[in-house]
């Protein structure tokens, strides 16, 4: 019988989430603003996936990732924390450098979509009937960041009542921090230098 663990890692994701919603002094202080970037504010890049810009857009993202983190962190080895890390920043880095006319950016649909890539990776190995299931899972996926991006739109905004606009690019920043994160091993093994032989005495 598997001893279930705390998901540690994704509750404190979710909380901090929470208060930056329930507190708008924080988001403010949290949200990217490029502007803000501008003047030498760097922590907004990582930050500012925890802000959200409403009620379905706070329901949207704080429930998925809780639901996707505490079962990775049922089944990983290692601790989420890293894989958040590199995903809130991909997604930050990626709106700032590819997105310039975004001036304010929240939201942690890239870190969400960043998880279930790399859940539906390190399950997709597993035998039938659970490989299909995460198989299909990565379809659904790229078919999804494929309309998106083609259409510039997001299923949460598409009834325009939302207070943002949809950023698709920072989804495949988390879907690209994913698959960069699951074959890191395969891609440090590409990209390292060949050392030299040492010369005999």
């Amino acid at each position: 019988m598997m001893r279930l663990r705390f998901p540690a890692w994704t509750v404190l994701l979710c909380a901090l989430a929470a208060l930056a919603y329930a507190v708008p002094a924080l988001g403010d202080a949290l949200i990217y603003d490029r502007a803000a970037v501008g003047h030498g504010q760097w922590w907004r890049l990582l930050t500012g996936s925890l802000v959200h810009l409403s009620p379905r857009h706070f329901l949207a993202d704080v429930p998925a990732l809780f639901v996707l983190g505490a079962l990775a962190e049922q089944r990983r080895e290692r601790p989420l924390a890293v894989v958040y890390l590199v995903a809130a920043l991909a997604v930050g880095a990626t709106v700032h450098l590819g997105v310039p006319g975004v001036r304010t950016f929240g939201g942690l649909s890239g870190v969400v979509t960043a998880l279930v890539v790399l859940v539906a990776l390190e399950n997709a190995g597993r035998g039938a009937p659970a490989q299909r299931l995460w198989r299909g899972v990565l379809v659904l996926v790229a078919g999804k960041l494929l309309v998106e991006t083609c259409f510039d739109t997001s299923w949460l905004t598409a009834g325009g009542s939302e207070p943002y606009l949809p950023v698709p690019l920072s989804h495949l920043a988390g879907a690209g921090a994913a698959l960069a994160f699951h074959f890191r091993g395969a891609l440090a093994a590409a990209t390292a230098w060949p050392r030299p032989g040492r010369r005999a005495s």
